[in-house]
């Protein structure tokens, strides 16, 4: 005669404790830390882009001369927050983004590439403010 043995199945339980402690500590903390992250923005208006090619090389020229000498002044800096506008053409952003990761510069001879801002974000720009006396008249 066969004899079936019983076993005793006790649910488990789940316990969470461990982990609703590590939520109790790891919420507040990062809300608070996020409230610290600060954002500086430049405001820059710069004039409408030319409409050649030697032109826009010469605007590319001055904007790394301009990110350089920011460069110089905020070492520690490696993000930068670009806004580019709908109508921006793709080239133009590339050029633009490449400038401002990396500067070309001639030292002892030969071309030099320096580090100025390698974590680029790209945004939406806001739109412009009307200029003084061209709004609506009610």
């Amino acid at each position: 005669m066969r004899r079936r043995s019983r076993r005793l199945h006790e649910e488990a339980e789940l316990n969470i404790t461990a982990f609703m402690n590590l939520m109790v500590i790891l919420v507040p903390f990062l809300l608070i830390t996020a409230s610290f992250s600060r954002m500086a923005v430049l405001d820059l208006y710069l004039p409408p882009a030319a409409a050649g090619g030697e032109a826009a090389k010469g605007e590319l020229q001055r904007l790394s001369q301009l990110l350089q000498a920011l460069k110089a002044r905020y070492p520690d800096k490696r993000t930068a927050y670009l806004l580019a506008e709908p109508q921006v053409a793709y080239d133009t952003l590339v050029q633009v983004m490449d400038r401002v990761r990396v500067a070309e510069l001639v030292q002892a001879g030969s071309l030099v590439q320096a580090e100025l801002f390698p974590d680029i974000s790209l945004g939406d720009a806001p739109p412009l403010p009307e200029p003084a006396g061209q709004g609506e008249r009610s």
